[in-house]
Protein backbone atom coordinates (compact mmCIF):
# COMPACT_ATOMS: atom_id res chain seq x y z
CA UNK A 1 0.00 0.00 0.00
CA UNK A 2 1.63 3.46 -1.07
CA UNK A 3 0.53 6.25 1.26
CA UNK A 4 0.05 9.86 -0.78
CA UNK A 5 -0.95 13.69 1.66
CA UNK A 6 -2.53 16.78 -0.82
CA UNK A 7 -2.76 19.67 0.60
CA UNK A 8 -5.48 21.74 -0.81
CA UNK A 9 -5.87 25.52 -0.16
CA UNK A 10 -8.64 27.63 -0.76
CA UNK A 11 -9.52 31.09 -0.02
CA UNK A 12 -12.25 29.74 2.70
CA UNK A 13 -10.93 26.57 3.49
CA UNK A 14 -7.60 24.35 4.02
CA UNK A 15 -7.70 20.65 4.17
CA UNK A 16 -5.40 17.64 4.30
CA UNK A 17 -6.54 14.64 2.66
CA UNK A 18 -4.53 10.93 2.74
CA UNK A 19 -4.91 8.80 -0.71
CA UNK A 20 -3.91 5.02 0.06
CA UNK A 21 -3.33 3.50 -2.90
CA UNK A 22 -3.06 -0.75 -3.50
CA UNK A 23 -2.00 -1.09 -6.74
CA UNK A 24 -5.69 -0.36 -7.85
CA UNK A 25 -7.69 1.35 -6.11
CA UNK A 26 -7.13 4.81 -4.37
CA UNK A 27 -9.20 5.23 -1.60
CA UNK A 28 -9.04 8.96 -0.23
CA UNK A 29 -9.64 10.18 3.65
CA UNK A 30 -9.49 14.00 4.79
CA UNK A 31 -6.82 13.65 7.78
CA UNK A 32 -7.50 17.79 8.40
CA UNK A 33 -9.44 20.69 7.69
CA UNK A 34 -9.25 24.17 8.90
CA UNK A 35 -11.22 27.93 7.59
CA UNK A 36 -8.74 30.15 5.79
CA UNK A 37 -9.50 34.21 6.13
CA UNK A 38 -8.30 37.42 4.87
CA UNK A 39 -6.44 39.78 7.27
CA UNK A 40 -7.09 43.37 6.74
CA UNK A 41 -3.73 45.43 7.53
CA UNK A 42 -4.29 49.64 7.09
CA UNK A 43 -5.39 49.70 3.53
CA UNK A 44 -4.10 46.07 2.09
CA UNK A 45 -5.39 42.93 2.56
CA UNK A 46 -3.60 39.73 3.05
CA UNK A 47 -3.86 36.12 3.73
CA UNK A 48 -2.32 34.86 7.28
CA UNK A 49 0.74 32.88 6.15
CA UNK A 50 1.87 32.19 9.36
CA UNK A 51 -1.23 30.52 10.11
CA UNK A 52 -1.69 28.74 7.06
CA UNK A 53 2.05 27.24 7.48
CA UNK A 54 0.83 26.08 11.09
CA UNK A 55 -2.24 24.37 9.95
CA UNK A 56 -0.68 23.06 7.36
CA UNK A 57 2.19 20.72 9.90
CA UNK A 58 -1.01 20.17 12.15
CA UNK A 59 -2.17 18.34 9.22
CA UNK A 60 0.56 16.47 8.69
CA UNK A 61 1.11 15.59 12.23
CA UNK A 62 -2.56 14.50 12.41
CA UNK A 63 -2.21 12.29 9.34
CA UNK A 64 1.37 10.54 10.39
CA UNK A 65 0.04 9.66 13.97
CA UNK A 66 -2.30 7.30 12.00
CA UNK A 67 0.96 5.35 9.48
CA UNK A 68 3.35 7.34 7.72
CA UNK A 69 3.05 8.72 3.97
CA UNK A 70 5.59 8.31 1.08
CA UNK A 71 5.41 12.04 -0.48
CA UNK A 72 3.22 14.69 -0.28
CA UNK A 73 1.55 17.57 -2.86
CA UNK A 74 0.06 21.18 -2.54
CA UNK A 75 -2.16 23.12 -4.64
CA UNK A 76 -4.32 26.76 -4.13
CA UNK A 77 -5.35 29.37 -5.77
CA UNK A 78 -3.25 30.94 -7.56
CA UNK A 79 -1.50 34.50 -8.50
CA UNK A 80 -0.52 35.57 -4.94
CA UNK A 81 3.10 35.70 -3.96
CA UNK A 82 5.62 36.79 -1.26
CA UNK A 83 9.35 37.52 -1.04
CA UNK A 84 12.41 35.82 0.75
CA UNK A 85 15.91 37.59 1.56
CA UNK A 86 19.27 35.75 0.87
CA UNK A 87 18.86 34.24 4.48
CA UNK A 88 15.39 32.65 3.91
CA UNK A 89 13.40 35.24 5.75
CA UNK A 90 10.25 36.04 4.55
CA UNK A 91 10.47 40.13 4.23
CA UNK A 92 6.13 40.37 3.07
CA UNK A 93 2.80 38.96 4.36
CA UNK A 94 1.23 37.30 1.21
CA UNK A 95 -0.93 40.25 0.06
CA UNK A 96 -4.28 38.74 -1.12
CA UNK A 97 -5.50 38.98 -5.25
CA UNK A 98 -8.67 40.86 -3.46
CA UNK A 99 -6.78 43.81 -2.38
CA UNK A 100 -7.87 46.85 -4.34
CA UNK A 101 -4.44 48.20 -5.31
CA UNK A 102 -4.69 46.49 -8.71
CA UNK A 103 -8.02 48.51 -9.58
CA UNK A 104 -6.77 51.47 -8.27
CA UNK A 105 -3.92 51.36 -10.76
CA UNK A 106 -5.89 49.33 -13.62
CA UNK A 107 -5.89 52.75 -15.80
CA UNK A 108 -1.97 53.76 -15.56
CA UNK A 109 -0.78 50.01 -16.19
CA UNK A 110 -2.47 49.77 -18.74
CA UNK A 111 -1.13 53.03 -20.40
CA UNK A 112 2.29 51.19 -20.29
CA UNK A 113 1.03 48.42 -22.06
CA UNK A 114 -2.12 47.68 -23.93
CA UNK A 115 -4.58 45.15 -23.01
CA UNK A 116 -4.42 43.69 -26.62
CA UNK A 117 -0.68 43.31 -26.29
CA UNK A 118 -0.98 41.34 -23.07
CA UNK A 119 -3.15 39.06 -24.06
CA UNK A 120 -1.46 38.62 -27.31
CA UNK A 121 1.85 37.73 -25.46
CA UNK A 122 0.32 35.45 -22.33
CA UNK A 123 -2.90 34.47 -23.20
CA UNK A 124 -4.13 34.89 -19.80
CA UNK A 125 -7.72 36.44 -19.01
CA UNK A 126 -7.45 40.09 -18.34
CA UNK A 127 -8.21 40.36 -14.87
CA UNK A 128 -6.92 42.74 -11.88
CA UNK A 129 -5.54 39.93 -9.55
CA UNK A 130 -3.13 38.44 -11.85
CA UNK A 131 0.53 38.77 -10.59
CA UNK A 132 1.72 40.96 -13.44
CA UNK A 133 -1.07 43.19 -12.12
CA UNK A 134 0.07 43.04 -8.89
CA UNK A 135 3.62 43.68 -9.16
CA UNK A 136 3.33 46.72 -11.44
CA UNK A 137 0.49 48.07 -9.01
CA UNK A 138 3.75 47.63 -6.17
CA UNK A 139 5.43 49.94 -8.46
CA UNK A 140 3.02 52.58 -8.82
CA UNK A 141 2.72 52.34 -5.21
CA UNK A 142 6.32 53.15 -4.96
CA UNK A 143 6.92 49.51 -3.47
CA UNK A 144 10.37 49.53 -4.48
CA UNK A 145 12.54 47.90 -1.56
CA UNK A 146 10.74 44.61 -2.33
CA UNK A 147 10.91 44.64 -5.67
CA UNK A 148 15.01 45.32 -5.94
CA UNK A 149 16.37 44.52 -2.99
CA UNK A 150 14.50 40.65 -2.13
CA UNK A 151 16.52 37.56 -2.90
CA UNK A 152 13.60 35.92 -4.65
CA UNK A 153 9.89 36.08 -5.15
CA UNK A 154 7.94 32.64 -4.46
CA UNK A 155 4.08 31.88 -5.17
CA UNK A 156 2.21 30.50 -2.17
CA UNK A 157 2.13 27.00 -2.91
CA UNK A 158 5.71 27.38 -3.20
CA UNK A 159 6.18 29.62 -0.55
CA UNK A 160 4.87 26.98 1.88
CA UNK A 161 7.18 23.95 0.11
CA UNK A 162 9.91 26.39 0.14
CA UNK A 163 9.50 26.42 4.29
CA UNK A 164 9.18 22.67 3.97
CA UNK A 165 12.34 21.50 1.70
CA UNK A 166 14.44 24.46 1.77
CA UNK A 167 13.94 24.21 -2.15
CA UNK A 168 13.10 27.21 -4.29
CA UNK A 169 11.36 26.39 -7.38
CA UNK A 170 8.08 27.32 -9.06
CA UNK A 171 5.15 25.37 -10.22
CA UNK A 172 4.68 25.65 -14.25
CA UNK A 173 0.85 25.14 -13.80
CA UNK A 174 1.17 28.61 -11.32
CA UNK A 175 3.70 30.37 -13.30
CA UNK A 176 1.45 29.92 -16.50
CA UNK A 177 -1.30 32.06 -14.84
CA UNK A 178 0.59 34.61 -13.94
CA UNK A 179 0.38 36.48 -17.20
CA UNK A 180 3.84 36.73 -17.67
CA UNK A 181 4.75 33.29 -18.98
CA UNK A 182 6.29 32.69 -22.69
CA UNK A 183 3.72 29.42 -23.66
CA UNK A 184 6.85 28.12 -26.44
CA UNK A 185 9.51 28.96 -24.01
CA UNK A 186 8.06 27.83 -20.72
CA UNK A 187 9.80 30.97 -19.51
CA UNK A 188 8.88 34.35 -18.40
CA UNK A 189 8.94 36.98 -21.34
CA UNK A 190 11.48 39.64 -21.14
CA UNK A 191 9.52 42.29 -22.64
CA UNK A 192 7.37 41.93 -19.60
CA UNK A 193 9.99 41.60 -16.84
CA UNK A 194 11.43 44.68 -18.18
CA UNK A 195 7.97 46.84 -18.23
CA UNK A 196 8.03 45.89 -14.58
CA UNK A 197 12.19 46.37 -14.41
CA UNK A 198 12.15 43.27 -12.42
CA UNK A 199 14.59 41.12 -12.82
CA UNK A 200 14.61 37.23 -14.00
CA UNK A 201 17.07 36.22 -11.13
CA UNK A 202 14.26 37.22 -8.93
CA UNK A 203 12.14 33.98 -9.85
CA UNK A 204 12.98 30.33 -9.24
CA UNK A 205 13.42 27.96 -11.57
CA UNK A 206 10.34 26.69 -13.32
CA UNK A 207 9.53 22.47 -12.54
CA UNK A 208 6.93 20.48 -14.54
CA UNK A 209 4.17 18.87 -12.14
CA UNK A 210 5.22 15.71 -11.06
CA UNK A 211 8.70 16.60 -10.37
CA UNK A 212 9.98 15.31 -7.14
CA UNK A 213 11.44 18.96 -6.06
CA UNK A 214 12.99 17.74 -2.44
CA UNK A 215 12.54 16.17 0.92
CA UNK A 216 11.39 17.73 4.00
CA UNK A 217 14.33 19.13 5.64
CA UNK A 218 15.75 17.58 8.60
CA UNK A 219 15.18 20.80 10.71
CA UNK A 220 11.55 20.65 9.78
CA UNK A 221 11.18 16.66 10.55
CA UNK A 222 13.00 17.24 14.07
CA UNK A 223 10.62 20.21 14.90
CA UNK A 224 7.53 18.40 14.19
CA UNK A 225 9.04 14.96 15.18
CA UNK A 226 7.81 13.57 11.51
CA UNK A 227 9.48 10.77 9.36
CA UNK A 228 11.40 11.45 6.33
CA UNK A 229 8.78 12.18 3.03
CA UNK A 230 9.33 13.71 -0.49
CA UNK A 231 7.76 16.60 -1.55
CA UNK A 232 6.90 16.95 -5.24
CA UNK A 233 5.41 19.65 -7.69
CA UNK A 234 1.79 18.40 -8.56
CA UNK A 235 -0.27 20.60 -10.41
CA UNK A 236 -0.22 23.65 -7.95
CA UNK A 237 -3.06 25.93 -9.23
CA UNK A 238 -6.05 24.20 -7.96
CA UNK A 239 -7.88 24.74 -11.15
CA UNK A 240 -5.34 22.82 -13.21
CA UNK A 241 -5.59 19.91 -10.80
CA UNK A 242 -9.75 19.59 -10.34
CA UNK A 243 -9.88 19.48 -14.16
CA UNK A 244 -7.06 16.98 -14.82
CA UNK A 245 -8.49 14.43 -12.33
CA UNK A 246 -11.94 15.12 -14.51
CA UNK A 247 -12.89 12.07 -16.21
CA UNK A 248 -13.70 13.85 -18.97
CA UNK A 249 -11.58 13.80 -22.44
CA UNK A 250 -10.97 17.03 -24.92
CA UNK A 251 -14.73 17.10 -26.76
CA UNK A 252 -15.77 17.28 -22.94
CA UNK A 253 -16.93 20.78 -21.35
CA UNK A 254 -15.45 20.55 -17.45
CA UNK A 255 -17.42 23.01 -15.09
CA UNK A 256 -15.42 23.31 -11.99
CA UNK A 257 -16.82 25.01 -8.71
CA UNK A 258 -15.31 26.42 -5.91
CA UNK A 259 -14.60 30.19 -4.81
CA UNK A 260 -14.58 30.59 -8.67
CA UNK A 261 -16.92 28.86 -10.94
CA UNK A 262 -15.21 28.41 -14.00
CA UNK A 263 -16.00 26.50 -17.25
CA UNK A 264 -13.58 24.99 -19.94
CA UNK A 265 -11.95 21.92 -21.42
CA UNK A 266 -8.81 20.95 -21.95
CA UNK A 267 -6.68 21.13 -25.16
CA UNK A 268 -3.00 20.71 -26.36
CA UNK A 269 -2.08 23.83 -27.17
CA UNK A 270 -3.19 27.23 -25.58
CA UNK A 271 -5.74 29.91 -28.18
CA UNK A 272 -4.80 33.01 -27.99
CA UNK A 273 -6.40 35.08 -31.04
CA UNK A 274 -8.77 37.93 -31.19
CA UNK A 275 -12.08 35.85 -29.88
CA UNK A 276 -10.03 34.49 -27.11
CA UNK A 277 -9.26 38.46 -26.38
CA UNK A 278 -13.13 39.81 -27.18
CA UNK A 279 -14.65 37.20 -24.92
CA UNK A 280 -11.70 36.93 -22.36
CA UNK A 281 -10.64 33.52 -22.59
CA UNK A 282 -7.99 32.33 -20.14
CA UNK A 283 -5.59 29.94 -21.48
CA UNK A 284 -3.89 27.91 -18.43
CA UNK A 285 -0.95 25.43 -18.24
CA UNK A 286 -1.06 21.72 -16.86
CA UNK A 287 0.66 18.78 -17.61
CA UNK A 288 1.47 18.68 -21.44
CA UNK A 289 -1.42 18.21 -23.83
CA UNK A 290 -3.26 19.34 -21.28
CA UNK A 291 -4.06 23.31 -21.22
CA UNK A 292 -6.89 24.33 -20.44
CA UNK A 293 -9.40 26.56 -22.05
CA UNK A 294 -11.54 28.80 -19.79
CA UNK A 295 -13.96 30.89 -18.97
CA UNK A 296 -14.62 32.61 -15.09
CA UNK A 297 -18.19 32.30 -15.44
Amino acid sequence: MREYLAFDLGASSGKICRGSFDGSKLTLSQAHAFPNHIIQLGEGLYWDFLYIFGQMCTGLLKAAASRPFDSFGIDSFNNDFSFISPAGSLLQPVRSYRDPRTRRHEDAIYRRISPQALYRLTGNQLAPFNTFMQLAAMREDREDAWLDRAERLLFLPDLLGYYLTGEQYTEYSVAAETQMLDWDSRDWIEELLQLLNISREMFAPIVMPGSIVGQASAPFLRQWQLKPFRHVAVCEHDTASAFLAAPAGADTAILSCGTWTILGAENDRPMINGFGFQHNIANEGSLPGHHRICYNV
